[in-house]
């Protein structure tokens, strides 16, 4: 039965999920997250030209690499790093690193506290989005840059291949009954716009299906951490989700999974 604790709780939905952080296998996913998309995401910030003394926020850390990543960069400032369960970053990591466990919906930051707040896969899986990233715009300092990069699905009936169709299918369905809209982040460009922000740049990055590569280790990594999830729902059987998993060992496969919309913008000075 679901409280209205739950309710309330725009996160509760993510941290029950079936990527929650008290999954046994979260930890090693994430790293497989980290690997195929830290680099595009590295870049993307190092653009915003990062100066030594900036104070930075990461809202949703998970397993902690941007976060370390920015702690380096400003030596001389400091970063912070928000997620509802902190089990997996490590407060020692830099003298100028502040780890703090809350419910993203919940910080309460004044206006202008930082220079730079990065979020990457966070927002389509709360309900409460839109808010979250209002008040976000108005944590920025004048000049601050506010990134963020979500991921949309493509159409799963656009697919040529209908065993990976359906598996995508599943999984999307699952994420939504916790609250994600995996269709939302073309959303991002609008928002950044209607919040005041300026200076909009907007990509878009293929996570392929296929051939290897980081890309693939993540997905097939998250597929089996699926498995049992999907199959209790009754979203797919054992033998669908063997035929979806199996997708990835013919040579001949390679699909379009989602793109990630990456969109910077900052609050004039």
């Amino acid at each position: 039965m679901t409280t209205s604790n739950q309710l309330r709780n725009p996160a509760y939905g993510y941290n029950e999920s079936s990527i929650g952080h008290q999954v046994h296998s979260e930890l090693e996913r994430l790293r497989r997250l980290e690997d195929a998309l830290d680099p595009e995401t590295i870049g993307m910030l190092s653009d915003c030209t990062v100066q030594p003394n900036w104070r930075c926020l990461e809202l949703g850390a998970g397993a902690g690499s941007i976060a370390y990543w920015l702690a380096g960069m400003c030596p001389e400032g400091r970063t912070t790093a928000v997620d509802l369960d902190t089990r997996f970053l490590d407060q020692g990591a830099f003298r100028n690193l502040t780890i703090s466990e809350q419910d993203v919906f919940e910080c309460d930051f004044a206006p202008q506290s930082f220079d730079l707040i990065h979020t990457r896969a966070l927002l389509v899986h709360l309900p409460q989005r839109e808010e979250i990233y209002r008040r976000a715009a108005q944590w920025l300092a004048p000049g601050g840059w506010l990134v963020t990069e979500e991921p949309v699905i493509i159409d799963d009936r656009e697919s040529p291949y209908p065993e990976f169709s359906k598996m995508t299918r599943a999984v999307r369905t699952l994420w939504g009954r916790h609250g994600a809209d995996l269709r939302w982040s073309r959303s991002l460009p609008g928002l950044a716009l209607r919040n005041g922000l300026a200076d909009l740049s907007v990509s878009a990055r293929i996570m392929q299906c296929g051939q290897g590569g980081a890309g693939d280790r993540h997905w097939t990594f998250m597929i089996n951490q699926m498995r049992a999830p999907l199959i209790s729902a009754g979203l797919l059987s054992q033998e669908e989700w063997q035929a979806g998993i199996d997708s990835f060992n013919d040579p001949a496969f390679m699909d379009i999974s989602l793109v990630m919309i990456s969109v910077r913008a900052r609050r004039l000075a």
